[in-house]
């Protein structure tokens, strides 16, 4: 699940949003009804962070994961299932540079691991 900055946070923070925390509520419902472990992944731009808290797209998109899972514990999801992860500006959807390039790399990804915890992979 990919969700857009614009539908989570505000410029160069962190905060969800009421938006956010509707959304992501419906998504912890779902979650609940599954037993895999989630990636939370968070993603920027390329624009160096120039003021907040923030020094670096990096630490921004990792102060976003780790609101997000923070919100799906508030919810109901064991923290054990949840892996927060920042990729800062060095996965982006596009290369272009162009501001819609750049509002497509502003994300947050929610990835479902494939197989639930303690079950056999064959391994």
């Amino acid at each position: 699940v990919s969700l857009r900055n614009q539908l989570l946070f505000a410029t160069a923070q962190a905060e969800l949003n009421q938006k956010a925390t509707r959304t992501l509520s419906l998504l912890a419902g779902i979650l609940k009804q599954i037993p895999n472990d989630v990636i939370v992944e968070g993603h920027t731009d390329d624009v160096p962070v120039v003021a907040g808290p923030y020094r670096t797209n990096w630490e921004l998109s990792v102060a976003r994961a780790s609101s997000v899972i923070d919100l799906l514990t508030r919810e109901g999801i064991s923290p054990t299932r949840l892996i927060a992860s920042g990729y800062g500006p060095y996965h982006p959807l596009s290369q272009a540079s162009g501001p819609e390039a750049r509002a497509r790399n502003r994300r947050v990804e929610v990835v479902i691991l494939r197989t639930p915890r303690g079950s056999s992979d064959g391994e």
